[in-house]
């Protein structure tokens, strides 16, 4: 078993959850691997260049070049990083843990909003409804900020940060493809918090 995420500053512990699933299923995962993406955290950082975007997305065309031949050779390589970055981000991870289900309280509309409901259809885990015509958050936010970034008024806002910010989505991927992935959202962090 194999698995790639991708990630922008970094990836948590995206990579020691799985690890953790797997074992519970008597399963072991035999490498993880990490891929560079621009980050789109926006309410601390901002959008990188399209220079930065684009060479970071060649930088991941020769990465995945590189997984893809290990898995196609039943390679197991775990990535060094892995273990590192698991040590790095517990504390961090545990602090977010604690803050997830408040998290969208910092999230607001503007007067831009017309009421189009992308946001409500591109959230991998229905945390967002309109109300009125207005998006209202309740409280299962994962901070993937795909409502965010979707957005095709700029209307929406993680705290007064995201309003000088631009926004970010990797170029080929498109409302549709992210409501058709929506079902496919089987667990998340939340889930294993509430176990």
């Amino acid at each position: 078993i194999f698995s790639v995420l991708t990630r922008g500053f970094t990836s948590g512990r995206a990579t020691y959850d799985l690890e953790s699933i797997l074992k519970e299923k008597g399963k072991i995962l035999s490498a993880g691997f990490k891929v560079t993406m621009p980050d789109n955290y926006t309410p601390k950082l901002s959008i990188p260049s399209k220079a930065k975007q684009d060479k970071k997305f060649k930088r991941a065309e020769i990465k995945v070049e590189k997984i893809a031949e290990i898995v196609r050779t039943n390679q197991k390589k775990i990535k060094k990083d892995h273990f590192i970055t698991i040590k790095l981000s517990k504390g961090a991870h545990n602090r977010w843990l604690e803050r997830a289900s408040s998290i969208d309280k910092h999230f607001s509309v503007d007067d831009r909003c017309n009421s189009c409901g992308t946001c409500e259809k591109v959230c991998p885990v229905e945390n967002v409804r309109l109300v009125n015509g207005k998006p209202q958050w309740h409280h299962q936010c994962q901070e993937c900020l795909a409502c965010l970034h979707f957005c095709p008024q700029i209307a929406i806002q993680v705290n007064k940060k995201t309003e000088k910010q631009g926004r970010y989505r990797h170029p080929d991927l498109s409302v549709e493809d992210m409501i058709m992935q929506k079902g496919k959202t089987t667990y998340s962090v939340l889930d294993k918090r509430n176990r």
